[in-house]
């Protein structure tokens, strides 16, 4: 709870355990009851909670199976509907006095849309209503009273509906790294596309009660737009104060470092010799952040989560997103870059496919051609999570997971695999079981010219083990000959040298040879530090407010 007044927060126990809460929580003023649904993974659990006793009234497990929660309707007779998505899209209709919850599915059964239904779609992120109650949907008007299709006015163009008066009603869509906004005649079905809103996402427009449309960009900026001309009235842009945390660092040259934060598009530059760093602002057109990066020559490489974007920067070049940094490929079924590699000439990255699905797209591009090659599920039901190149053969191998992006459907396979890839076709030339009952397996990095360390769990086991395969002939060995990690490591991170692995332990960096099993020095040790990058000779650490540079600390 925020006190508008005073600033002040309170929180309150609702007893659903943590989970991540998206748009769509509804107050019912005549009972002062709050409802919300999430999926703290394995269940779905939904609460309602009375604000005026400060308790929770009730906790509802697994109503439906659809994981996530994206908005709500009031409807005439009091009662609200929750729309709830992945796989189906499903309909919770709460009755807030009788504290009674009752669950449709309507996606495949009356819209007919193709499961699961992805956040890759729009159409029920913001909803509108009919005066007698009915929601529109993707392609129809649903009406929960009846639980069915209605007939009802049709728009020429489909949008993200947000908000109706009357007779016309707004909608928003995204196209590159801008919202467009849109005014739907509801006697004529004309649409009329009005303004467009860079840096604009789905949620963040509303009508004012004059009939404005506000907005608030991915960055902060407020603007408001004449509802009806879409001239711009408003702009001012609000302070940025969070220090975000690092994902990805690349070293530009010896004096410049790139870093990537989590969660914004964005991009950074930093001057190793004076400290003093730069905003580059975008890095991506889609709402994710960049998650692998790659330095060819004088070019930097940046992929990123949502829409499996890969972007080139020059950063000798003047900065403008569209065209320094440019996207020069997209995988088409992808969302999340999770694994890379490159030959000096051609990147490689594996991408999840998007939530409630399954697999991913393996993707290459030549960074001197400019040719893109994609290949959708190389591994059925299997996720590539990792890469590493052998550079004798040029072949890729790769480790996977059994499990969807964030757990969102649930696997298929009953075990994960390693495979090998050819760098050209993008095909499995061959593939090697784990034990039943592992579901990940990671490549980490060569051990010898010949040997690859892999890292799995067991079932059963918290912490992983470690074991070779031979990079010319994938055999895994029997799981009593993985063995524990030195130090009881947490993390393990390749150099680029066979052997030579940093392995941390509560903020302890030490370098071992793991073909020798031997600890060669102790690196660093920062108990803060949350990520570990390996260039060149050197190491760089992030923490909460600094990266650390120790240069020069991997020379043999």
């Amino acid at each position: 709870r925020l006190d508008l007044r005073t600033g002040r927060y309170e929180t309150f126990a609702t007893g659903a355990p943590a989970a991540l809460v998206f748009a769509g929580m509804a107050f019912d003023p005549q009972t002062g009851k709050l409802f919300a649904a999430a999926f703290p993974d394995p269940d779905r659990v939904a609460f309602s909670f009375d604000t005026r006793t400060r308790r929770t009234a009730r906790l509802y497990r697994n109503v439906v199976a659809e994981l996530y929660q994206t908005a709500s309707v009031r409807r005439p007779d009091g009662t609200v509907s929750h729309l709830m998505y992945n796989p189906d899209i499903g309909v919770l209709h709460w009755d807030p006095q009788e504290e009674t919850l009752t669950p449709a599915l309507i996606g495949e059964r009356l819209l007919g849309l193709e499961l699961p239904y992805s956040n890759g779609q729009s159409g029920i992120f913001r909803v509108i209503t009919s005066p007698d109650g009915a929601i529109r949907m993707p392609g129809g008007w649903y009406d929960p009273a009846a639980d069915a299709l209605v007939t009802g006015p049709e728009p020429e163009e489909e949008l993200t509906w947000f908000a109706r008066r009357g007779s016309r009603a707004w909608g928003v869509s995204v196209e590159g790294a801008d919202a467009r906004i849109g005014v739907w005649d509801l006697d004529t079905g004309r649409v009329e596309m009005i303004a467009t809103i860079a840096d604009g996402t789905i949620h963040g427009v509303n009508l004012t009660a004059d009939g404005d449309v506000l907005s608030v960009s991915l960055y902060g900026v407020i603007r408001r737009h004449d509802g009806t001309t879409g001239r711009e009235c408003f702009s001012r842009p609000t302070p940025t104060t969070a220090v975000g945390r690092v994902d990805c660092l690349r070293r530009i040259d010896r004096r410049r470092l790139l870093g990537t934060p989590f969660i914004t598009q964005r991009f950074w530059e930093l001057d190793l010799v004076t400290g003093d760093g730069v905003d580059r602002g975008r890095a991506a057109a889609g709402p994710g952040e960049v998650l692998q990066t790659w330095r060819i020559g004088t070019m930097v490489y940046l992929a990123a989560y949502s829409r499996a974007e890969l972007t080139a920067y020059d950063p000798d070049q003047p900065v403008c997103f569209g065209t320094n940094p440019r996207v020069v490929a997209q995988a088409p079924t992808g969302m999340r870059p999770i694994a890379a590699a490159d030959d000096g000439r051609h990147l490689f990255f594996s991408s999840s496919h998007h939530y409630g699905h399954l697999g991913g797209v393996l993707t290459r591009y030549d960074t001197d051609s400019g040719e893109a090659v994609h290949h959708d599920d190389p591994l059925p039901d299997l996720t590539i999570a990792s890469l590493v190149r052998d550079p004798a053969s040029g072949i890729l191998l790769a480790g996977t997971t059994i499990h969807a992006d964030c757990g969102s459907a649930p696997p298929k396979a009953a075990r994960a695999r390693l495979a090998r890839i050819d760098p050209d076709s993008l095909a499995v030339v061959q593939q090697a079981e784990l034990p039943d009952g592992v579901e990940s397996v990671r490549v980490v990095g060569l051990i010898d010219a010949d040997r690859v360390l892999c890292l799995a769990t067991l079932p059963g086991a918290e912490v992983p083990r470690w074991f070779t395969v031979s990079s010319g002939k994938l055999t895994v060995p029997d799981a009593a000959q993985w063995q524990p990690l030195p130090r009881a490591a947490e993390r393990v991170v390749a150099t680029g040298r066979p052997g030579r692995f940093v392995l941390v332990t509560e903020g302890r960096h030490e370098l071992w040879d793991l073909a020798g099993e031997q600890s060669l020095r102790v690196l660093a040790d920062e108990p803060d530090s949350y990520l570990a990058h390996v260039e060149d000779d050197d190491l760089f650490l992030a923490t909460g407010s600094e990266i650390i540079l120790y240069e020069g600390v991997l020379v043999p």
